[in-house]
């Protein structure tokens, strides 16, 4: 951990940090306490919504600790928030000083996170998720970029409390490694994307006090620059001039680049217009994220930052960017952790069950759709039988032939287990049960190559509603449930 400290002051110094840091803590300290403000009445408008799922949704749940644990949550971040909004200008005006108003952003941080660790904790005494935590790590990585050593501190002592909690709550060893394994990887992935995030944030508080200085030394800056930089007409888009950066990162020499139009760098055109029109409005455009490609067709995904100036007597634009790429391929990939399953590669259920919320929620009476509920019959038996790496493999089976034969007809998700949900918009009971059909067929094909010392069967049960039904998305789900459940008896019954 020492080197990492090291090696995170040494990046730092290249890029002058201690010139800048009085700045770079006034901005951290401003634009972390507006997005506090922001999260706080994000929570108020919910909150609502959590006295309702305490007081109504878990008033059958049997567990009194948990039910206590999550209102006590609920109630400290709903004050919490009330509190900070109260102080909020008092603190944005730095009223105690700066200090102070720093150090209630890093408290809100770390509390935030130990509020959600400990709320994912409190989950394993009923669903088993730990969503709240993943989703606070995520959201804290991206919306606070402050000080790395800071976040290491804080992200490292709440990820070492929540997994010594993790180990006494979880009680299936082959959960509690994957819950392990899967938030310490989105932890470090979290912490890899707010450092890259605050180093772009004083590299381009850098590149602006450069751009500061006297137009005498314009030309000077302008190519010692660290990020790519030019200036294009106005009019038609022309560049005018680049620095080195530019030709190195699109891949021009500097006399081609001299011959090119702005409209070259953009993979989609209508881009440029939206930026034109912006520009017409406000002078300038700034942390605008766009795709541009270089001089052989690769794609590059940048922060832009545009803002019209005088140059040569003409009106020009001068442009900044900032190499995103592989921030926006962690980013993609961070999204793709959060909302699918780990081993199926299929939605996970929060996602799922947000997606099924929104279809029955479309308050359209004339749009009939469907939901399949499936339970993977003799799982518990292969794995018993022939370990759990085959029962791996028969659910990863299942799920690829559901998915090669939906193809776009619709979308399925992990319920949990061996239970998935089939999400079928715009198609009737009837239609449903015939798309059912082609994938048992496929499963017959399967289990008739006799590949496998086991078959492949499930239950199934279809249930059909419109945007307008009455119903919640549990009452929908347990409905399916039960008719999935009357064929899981009959094939207990009627082995195949």
């Amino acid at each position: 951990m020492g080197k990492l400290f090291n090696k995170l002051k040494i990046n730092l110094n290249m890029y002058n940090v201690s010139n800048y840091k009085k700045e770079i803590e006034n901005i951290n300290c401003t634009l972390g306490l507006q997005h506090i403000r922001i999260l706080s009445l994000s929570l108020l408008v919910v909150a609502l919504l959590y006295f309702y799922a305490d007081c109504v949704i878990f008033i059958g749940v049997e567990d009194k600790i948990f039910k206590v644990n999550l209102f006590s949550i609920h109630i400290i971040s709903v004050i919490s928030s009330i509190l900070f909004l109260v102080f909020y200008k008092q603190l944005l005006a730095h009223r105690w000083g700066i200090r102070f108003s720093m150090l209630i952003v890093r408290s809100y941080i770390f509390f935030t996170l130990l509020i959600s660790a400990l709320a994912s904790l409190n989950s394993q005494r009923l669903t088993g998720n730990i969503d709240a935590y993943i989703v606070a790590i995520l959201v804290l990585a991206v919306l606070f970029p402050i000080e790395p050593l800071f976040m290491i501190f804080t992200f490292t002592i709440n990820h070492i409390l929540f997994l010594i909690g993790l180990t006494f709550m979880s009680h299936d060893p082959y959960s509690l490694i994957s819950k392990e394994i899967n938030s310490t990887a989105m932890m470090v992935g979290s912490l890899v994307f707010c450092y890259s995030l605050y180093r772009y944030r004083v590299k381009e508080l850098i590149t602006k006090n450069q751009l500061s200085q006297s137009e005498g030394n314009f030309r000077k800056v302008f190519n010692l620059n660290p990020l790519p930089m030019f200036i294009a007409r106005y009019e038609d888009g022309k560049i005018l001039i680049a620095n080195d950066k530019c030709s190195e990162f699109y891949d021009y020499s500097k006399e081609d680049f001299h011959q090119i139009y702005v409209y070259d760098l953009y993979t989609d055109k209508a881009d440029r217009k939206i930026i034109l029109n912006k520009l017409d409005n406000n002078i300038k455009a700034e942390n605008y994220i766009v795709e541009h490609q270089t001089s052989s067709g690769a794609k590059k995904w940048v922060i832009a930052n545009y803002e019209i100036i005088e140059y040569m007597g003409e009106k020009c634009v001068l442009t900044n960017v900032t190499d995103i790429t592989t921030l926006k391929e962690m980013e993609n990939e961070l999204l793709s952790h959060a909302s699918t399953d780990v081993l199926t590669g299929v939605l996970n259920r929060r996602t799922g069950v947000e997606a099924l919320r929104t279809l029955i929620s479309s308050k359209d009476s004339s749009r009939i759709s469907s939901i399949c509920f499936i339970d993977i019959d003799g799982l518990k038996e292969v794995n018993d039988k022939f370990g759990h790496n085959e029962g791996d493999y028969l659910i990863n089976k299942v799920c690829s032939v559901i998915k090669e034969t939906l193809s776009n007809e619709g979308s399925i998700f992990r319920f949990g287990g061996d239970e998935f949900i089939i999400l079928l918009p715009d198609k009737t009971e009837k239609e449903s049960e015939a798309l059912w059909c082609k994938i048992q067929a496929k499963f017959l094909e399967i289990n008739n190559l006799g590949i496998k010392p086991y078959k492949v069967v499930t239950s199934h049960g279809v249930i059909e509603f419109t945007g307008t039904t009455n119903l919640s998305v549990e009452e929908l789900l347990d409905l399916a449930d039960k008719k999935m459940y009357i064929e899981k008896k009959y094939h207990k019954n009627n082995p195949r």
